[in-house]
């Protein structure tokens, strides 16, 4: 265990400071892996907060949140993938963690097709 320890120390690690990763890590004897099952969109259940419509629109993407009447309320733009689902998230707009999961794939293809200049299709 001691091994491990030294190995996976980080050479930035003092004692004082609380830096997330920085510290030791020690791996547990006998744990349990499991194996992950295939993940098909079909999986995701409604968000009770509504669904999101991305597009990119004057150079941006655009995540507008949609209520259970089909009601725009709300549109979160920006240029990043990260920057939008993180202020989503921040809002309190999505409820679900597949559906959290699920807005990332699709918020990080926007920012590559807005990178690279291709067309998005949702």
């Amino acid at each position: 265990m001691e091994k491990y320890a030294k190995v996976l120390q980080s050479k930035k690690y003092k004692e004082d400071k609380d830096l997330c990763g920085y510290k030791p890590v020690y791996i547990i004897r006998n744990i349990k892996t499991i194996k992950a099952r295939s993940w098909s969109e079909d999986d995701i259940n409604l968000d009770p907060k509504g669904y999101f419509l991305i597009r990119i629109y004057k150079n941006k993407i655009q995540a507008g949140l949609v209520n259970k009447k089909n009601e725009m309320i709300k549109i979160i733009e920006g240029k990043k993938a990260t920057d939008i689902l993180h202020e989503i998230i921040k809002r309190k707009m999505i409820s679900r963690l597949d559906h959290a999961y699920y807005m990332g794939i699709k918020l990080e293809r926007a920012e590559y097709c807005l990178k690279n200049k291709k067309k998005f299709i949702q």
